[in-house]
Order: structure tokens, then C-alpha cells, then sequence
């Protein structure tokens, strides 16, 4: 990402840290060691561990997570493991990107202008639809850079707990805590608009909640228990209607979210959550088989 002079930025905060413009190897393996191993070193909860994760050693805890802690609990990892799913509500997109300028087997900031008019389509291409326990085998998986899944994407439709816990399990130590944000906004229906330079990396987040209204029959309510839905109803005093006993119109509460974290320009994963209970047909299956990118609404 080219830098701008810092008189446009008096404030250095929202400045693009040089270091991420350069690939960071060394740090790559650490995305290893995840919270499920983290916790069984410390032979605690791998709810608790996750849940208990700080930004920063002396930051203290922004929320309360007893919503949080409620609605995870409602699946075991011993269930997410052993018990197979018919439903893919989630879709993972993995890549790598050759391109860069380079020197000294060093990488170097791309030519970000010609990249966002060209972007690469990218190397080593894997893309799958997954249930829970499937996005949970696939996560855990420790050879992500050896098998060019630097750039990763995940979309999740409606994420529950077993999909929440897949996530937590699977998630690198250094990035648990702003996973953990991520997800409790989620859960909170919470608006957010956010960036964080980490030692570990960064953070790019925002959370968007919304209402929608469908003219229907019948009202469909959200099976997680999340989001709220009602009778928005108009009364038509007009006698030719024929509808008029059988539809109505129903108003839904609805999230899109969206977290991309990273050591650097090269290696990160996006997050991109949405609601779609209210009879979206952006589901994780038609953005798969149409193999087209879902955080950017379809696009290739």
C-alpha cells in the first residue's frame, strides 16, 4: 500500500506501517500454535482460553462475554469432531500471490495502483464448501504456508456455535483476541468500524447491522436465537385485494461482518459473516458453485 506524506496524517495512527509491506516469514510459523493447543498445554477450557484472550498483556476486557460464553457453550468440541453435518454453510477460498517487487530475497510493496487495476488470480488455488466439522479439519491443518494458503478467505452463512467454535479452536494465539471481538459483536449485534496494528500484525474489522423487509406468508425466524424478526404489517383497507389474509410484510434484524487479519500484505484471512435467515440467496453453496468472491458480492 503506497504511503502518503504524514502532513496528511498528522496523526501517525493512520498511517500504513512500512513493515507489513514486507513479507514477514520468520512469523509465519507461529500461526501453528493455536488456542486448542494453547489450551491443552495449560490444561484448561479451550472456551475459557479463548475467551480470556487480550490484545495486550494489561488491556483490559472491553465487554462482558456472558452472552458470548451462553452461546458457545451449546455445542462440545468433542460433538463438533465426532458428529458429521449435512449442511456447508461455509466457503474457503486459499491462494497465494507471487508478485512483488523483490531484492535480497526480500519483498518489497507492490505497485498497488496497477495491482487494484490487474489484481493476480493468484497460485496454489484450493477452494471448498465445508460443514462445521469439516471448516474445523481444514483449519487445524498446520502446513498452510508450505501449501500456498498464505491469502486466506472464509465466508460463513448464519454462524452458529459449532461454526463460532471451529473458529476459536483453529484460530493462531497471536490473532484470538481480535477473532474474539469479531465474534462477540457478532452475537451482540453491534456496529463497528475499526483498525488495529498489533505487535503480532493487524486488523481490519467493520460490522454492520441492518433490517430487511420481505413481503411473505409466513415468517422465518432466525434458528440461532440472535436475531429478532416481526410482523411489519400495513393495514390494506382496500376490498380487491386478494392477498390481503395470506401475506404480510415481515421486518428482520440482520448482520454483515467483515475481519481481515494478518502478519502482512502477503499473509492474512478474511472473516466475512452474514445473516442470511431472512431468505437471502447469498449462501455459501451459490457463491461456491458459481466460484465467484463472496466479500466482495460476487465479483471474480
Amino acid at each position: 500500500m503506497a504511503q502518503l506524506p504524514l502532513r496528511y496524517f498528522p496523526n501517525r495512527v493512520f498511517v500504513w506501517d512500512p513493515k507489513f509491506t514486507t513479507k514477514q516469514e520468520s512469523s509465519y510459523q507461529l500461526e501453528k500454535v493455536q488456542i486448542e493447543d494453547h489450551a491443552q498445554i495449560l490444561g484448561s477450557s479451550l472456551l475459557e482460553v479463548f475467551l480470556g484472550a487480550q490484545k495486550f498483556d494489561l488491556a483490559p476486557p472491553q465487554y462482558q462475554s456472558h452472552r458470548m460464553r451462553s452461546f458457545m457453550k451449546k455445542v462440545k468440541l468433542e460433538d463438533l469432531v465426532n458428529t458429521a453435518s449435512r449442511s456447508h454453510l461455509a466457503c474457503i477460498d486459499e491462494r497465494c500471490d507471487r508478485t512483488g517487487w523483490t531484492g535480497h530475497k526480500q519483498f518489497y510493496t507492490r505497485d498497488w495502483l496497477q495491482y487494484t487495476d490487474y489484481p493476480p488470480a493468484g497460485e496454489c488455488q484450493q477452494r471448498k464448501l465445508l460443514s462445521a466439522q469439516g471448516l474445523y479439519t481444514e483449519l487445524r491443518k498446520k502446513d498452510r504456508y508450505t501449501r500456498g494458503a498464505e491469502r486466506r478467505i472464509l465466508f460463513i452463512e448464519n454462524p452458529d456455535p459449532s461454526y463460532m467454535l471451529a473458529l476459536a479452536a483453529s484460530v493462531p494465539v497471536l490473532q484470538a483476541a481480535v477473532l474474539r471481538e469479531f465474534l462477540e459483536r457478532i452475537v451482540d449485534y453491534r456496529v463497528f468500524v475499526g483498525v488495529s496494528m498489533l505487535p503480532s500484525g493487524f486488523s481490519m474489522e467493520f460490522q454492520l447491522p441492518y433490517y430487511v423487509l420481505r413481503h411473505s406468508r409466513k415468517i422465518d425466524s432466525d434458528p440461532r436465537g440472535l436475531r429478532r424478526s416481526g410482523d411489519f404489517a400495513i393495514p390494506d383497507t382496500s376490498s380487491l385485494s386478494e392477498t390481503n389474509d395470506q401475506d404480510h410484510e415481515f421486518i428482520y434484524e440482520a448482520q454483515i461482518s467483515l475481519l481481515v487479519s494478518g502478519i502482512d500484505e502477503w499473509f492474512w484471512t478474511a472473516y466475512f459473516c452474514i445473516d442470511t435467515s431472512f431468505g437471502s440467496d447469498e449462501t455459501a453453496e451459490a457463491y461456491h458453485n458459481s466460484n465467484t468472491d463472496a466479500p466482495i458480492g460476487g465479483a471474480r
